[in-house]
């Protein structure tokens, strides 16, 4: 199991996971991207993940 942050600028360490830093929005969405290919995962988990974050993550991709 990986515990990762993906965040929007700068952000504190996290006692057990990695902390992925970009400086732009799209910067942050491609990492998403890439991490997602590369570790090809059966399951992605997290609170309300399907109501919300997928969901979010696609449409601010759209977006931009």
């Amino acid at each position: 199991m990986l515990k990762r942050v993906y965040t929007l600028n700068s952000c504190a360490a996290i006692p057990g996971a990695e902390v992925f830093q970009f400086d732009s929005e799209k910067k942050l969405l491609e990492g998403w991207r890439d991490f997602v290919l590369e570790m090809d995962p059966d399951i992605i988990t997290g609170y309300n993940i399907c109501n919300f974050d997928l969901p979010y993550l696609i449409e601010r991709a759209e977006a931009l």
